[in-house]
């Protein structure tokens, strides 16, 4: 599925947490939300899914249409192209917008530089935009089955550890090494920002690898 379609999700996970007077998601209260769903739309997202979407597990397929498409009917919006053209609209609106962009997930979806979110106390990657897609040689479903530990060498797991527990709300950090999908190592220049993406404490990655001659296989070999 095309990041694009995705334009709106976070947005619309927060939707659906304020109808359900949830003041943020946790693993307990997904199945309370697959109900709740299922309650006022007729229609069936599983417990598993709903984990899914918000970063409590792993789940190995794109998002269905029907799956956004469920969340739109149950915010009251229609269909998940009813949701999308609301955001646009309610964008064009505000009066301070940069070249019409004030929705920064388009930024996000749209950069030509690799960036993903990633779920502090998991580690998991919960979203990925098609540049580094592009880059790192991984699905966007690769992507999101792993965990930040699963893109760096075995040795410098214990270094990640540390460097996410001292990150402050914005760090620029020094070269790291990550490990692409055909097996190279790229040095990468790395700036992280922490937020809360619907509700769970997560970190924005924006990662921008060196020239090829500073790429390495996975032994750390030049």
């Amino acid at each position: 599925m095309p990041n694009s379609l995705l334009f709106g999700l976070p947005q619309m996970l927060g939707q659906v947490l304020k109808i359900a007077g949830l003041v943020q998601a946790s693993p307990d209260n997904c199945s309370l939300l697959s109900f709740k769903i299922c309650g006022k739309t007729g229609r069936q997202i599983s417990e598993t899914t709903i984990k899914r979407l918000y970063g409590f597990a792993v789940y190995n397929f794109s998002t269905s249409l029907y799956t956004l498409n469920t969340l739109a009917c149950y915010t009251g919006f229609g269909s998940w192209k009813h949701w999308q053209e609301h955001l646009r609209q309610k964008e064009s609106q505000q009066p301070h917008s940069f070249d019409g962009i004030s929705d920064y997930s388009k930024l996000f979806y749209y950069s030509t530089e690799a960036m993903w979110i990633f779920a502090i106390g998991s580690l998991r990657f919960l979203e990925v935009n098609d540049a580094a897609c592009k880059i790192y040689g991984y699905t966007r479903e690769e992507f999101l089955s792993k965990t930040i530990l699963e893109i760096r060498r075995t040795d410098q797991v214990s270094l990640l550890l540390q460097t996410v527990l001292e990150a402050g709300e914005y760090t620029h950090h020094k070269p790291l090494e990550h490990v692409l999908a055909n097996g190279e190592v790229v040095l990468t220049d790395l700036r992280s920002f922490t937020f809360q993406w619907s509700g769970i404490p997560s970190r924005l990655v924006i990662s921008v690898p060196f020239p090829r001659k500073h790429f390495k296989n996975k032994d750390g070999q030049q």
